[in-house]
């Protein structure tokens, strides 16, 4: 009998060979037929790298036909159906691009990790970054966001257009608004393992306990204006409510403003946030008495959006760029030690660095501006 060569032809023939199928009875015939369907849906498996590598091997080790190729290839894969147009395209495939990696299969699941895709593929981890760098496959850290409710986004928007008309006639508004915002530091912060090394000639195996069962925490308020960096930290002695709120605007804050240039104070316009302390009413009557129409909230003036971190420079840098500092080393469970290093981190930050911020802020209001402006 002579051998076949497509996969399922040869699975088969090899199959009735090693048993005592008789074809011309009826019960092997249906027997057969059976196993027929069982070689098909195996063979409409996709064919492995580990495969097509071997397949690459066939083809290099001089045999220049490719019937001989795929002879040569069912001989160790027999359940493996490939015709000569598929084996010469993943020999075309290769010669072109160096690599028996689908690009565009890759890029179907972007979220699996190079490690996975090795395990996965019995390719090497470094083939993949060598493959991701050729064909410009970049890295992207994931960021999250506050889920949006309905009519956030026209808000947002709103905002934006109203701050970059105002920007238009007045080209040094943005710098003029002093931003505001609390957030809370522990001492059972993350430090980052990759900003930790330690040299030596041996491996000392040292490790960093950066987990407690009970920690200490400082809830911090701090305000960024243009021309006098940064107005905090000042660290809130109970949670936050609208009475602490309101002390604190009162002695602190007000203390801080009186120290700032009058030409500036009395065009300056105060950002805060919606949350319920501060839309208290005894809050919004002090700003209106204190602020007269110059301060954007909720319910003020000058509406800010909600949920919308992305405008906020204590949001988008301020808070991020102090934890950075804070928690570059392990941090000992002291109230005060965690807040004596929230106060030099603020320190460590140049004017420039917080200035640079206040121009990605009106960046960002003019590209929202200009989605709004295309809307209307």
């Amino acid at each position: 009998m002579r051998n076949p060569r497509s996969g399922l032809q040869f699975a088969l023939f090899n199959y009735v060979n090693q048993t005592s199928l008789n074809l011309s009875q009826p019960q092997d015939r249906v027997a057969a037929y059976h196993l027929k369907i069982e070689v098909k849906q195996k063979l409409e498996e996709p064919i492995s790298n580990k495969q097509i590598i071997y397949l690459l091997q066939c083809y290099g080790s001089g045999e220049e036909c490719y019937r001989v190729v795929i002879n040569k290839f069912n001989e160790k894969y027999p359940e493996v159906s490939i015709s000569n147009v598929g084996a010469k395209k993943l020999v075309t495939k290769f010669l072109e691009t160096g690599s028996v990696l689908d690009i565009k299969k890759i890029k179907k699941i972007p979220r699996l990790s190079l490690r996975r895709r090795a395990i996965e593929t019995e390719i090497s981890k470094s083939h993949f970054q060598r493959i991701f760098k050729q064909n410009r496959i970049l890295p992207f850290k994931q960021k999250f966001r506050h889920i949006l409710e309905e009519g956030d986004e026209a808000k947002c928007l709103d905002f934006c257009l109203e701050m970059g008309n105002k920007v238009l006639n007045d080209v040094g508004f943005h710098k003029r608004i002093l931003f505001s915002d609390e957030s809370t530091f522990s001492t059972n912060g993350i430090v980052s393992s990759q900003r930790c090394r330690y040299w030596s000639e041996t491996n000392p195996h040292f490790t960093i306990s950066c987990r407690r069962q009970y920690f200490k925490k400082v809830n911090v308020w701090c305000a960024v204006s243009y021309t006098n960096d940064i107005i905090g930290p000042y660290f809130f002695k109970e949670n936050l409510n609208r009475n602490t709120y309101l002390e604190m605007l009162q002695i602190f804050l007000t203390d801080k403003l009186d120290e700032l240039p009058l030409s500036y104070r009395t065009k300056m316009f105060f950002q805060q946030y919606g949350c319920p302390a501060h839309h208290a009413v005894t809050v919004r009557n002090w700003l209106n008495s204190e602020f007269n129409e110059h301060w954007i909230g909720r319910d003020s003036p000058i509406l800010w959006p909600p949920r919308s971190p992305d405008l906020s420079i204590l949001d988008f840098y301020l808070w991020e760029r102090l934890k950075q500092i804070v928690y570059i080393e392990p941090l000992e469970n002291d109230e005060e030690k965690l807040k004596t290093r929230i106060q030099n981190a603020v320190k460590s930050l140049s004017i420039e660095e917080i200035r640079n911020n206040f121009n990605e802020f009106r960046a960002r209001i003019e590209i929202c501006a200009e989605k709004r402006r295309s809307i209307i």
